[in-house]
């Protein structure tokens, strides 16, 4: 079953890179990773996130989203740190935007693949069925693109009237194959990272990986590095 995203774009999807069209092939799939989240520190701004469960503001933030597609949409469950967020996805009545709902909130984007990245362009929002004044809406800026060493990049910003900045985000996830062999460890001058199995696109064969992610200040984000680890037998020496 192909997911919204895939549906709306039409031709367009192959265009993007191919992390991203596997990030929203409508399969079931947990991905994991880690992200920079800023914005206002002001009082309404906090109780706003609080309330619907967005991000805290953080230099490095543990981050994870688990998809799922049907016949209705996609639906996506977030986990950032300790809060947790969850939205579903669909296809807009007239068939050309993407309509995303949480609470009683609709918002409306307009998708579009410029080179490998694809940009979700704000075109409005609703209080259920009833639409609210653009003017009065956020400015959203969202892109999501691939890294050299296959992983997934995203940057999310949002901005509203009175309360200001809400939330900017960027960072990166990496596919969990099998979410039950994760682990999160530590290695060497690394801060964190995640232990897991996973499966090459290309080969098809399990292999084990290290993705380690250096700590990083409040301004910069540097994307997820793959560290590929093979045992090396140990030499044993006797003397007798």
């Amino acid at each position: 079953m192909s997911g919204v995203f895939e549906r709306l774009l039409g031709r367009n999807h192959d265009l993007l890179d191919p992390v991203v069209r596997r990030f929203h092939a409508g399969q079931p799939i947990l991905w994991r990773g880690y992200a920079r989240s800023g914005g206002i520190d002001g009082l309404l701004a906090k109780i706003v996130r609080k309330v619907f469960g967005f991000p805290v503001l953080s230099e490095r933030l543990e981050v994870e989203v688990r998809l799922h597609t049907d016949e209705t949409g996609d639906r996506w469950n977030r986990r950032f740190g300790d809060r947790r967020f969850s939205s579903s996805f669909h296809v807009s009545r007239d068939g050309t935007r993407l309509q995303e709902r949480f609470s009683p909130f609709r918002f409306s984007f307009k998708l579009r693949a410029e080179g490998k990245r694809m940009f979700w362009d704000f075109s409005g929002w609703s209080l259920g069925p009833v639409p609210l004044p653009k003017f009065l809406g956020p400015r959203i800026l969202t892109w999501e693109d691939g890294t050299p060493d296959g992983g997934f990049h995203f940057y999310s910003q949002a901005d509203f009237p009175v309360i200001g900045g809400l939330w900017n985000m960027r960072g990166g996830f990496i596919q969990q194959i099998d979410p039950g062999a994760s682990c999160l460890c530590r290695l060497g001058f690394f801060r964190y990272g995640f232990c897991s199995r996973a499966h090459t696109e290309a080969a098809g064969q399990e292999i084990g990986h290290v993705i380690a992610h250096p700590y990083n200040s409040i301004s910069t984000f540097a994307r997820p590095v793959t560290v590929a680890i093979t045992p090396v037998p140990a030499t044993i020496s006797t003397t007798v």
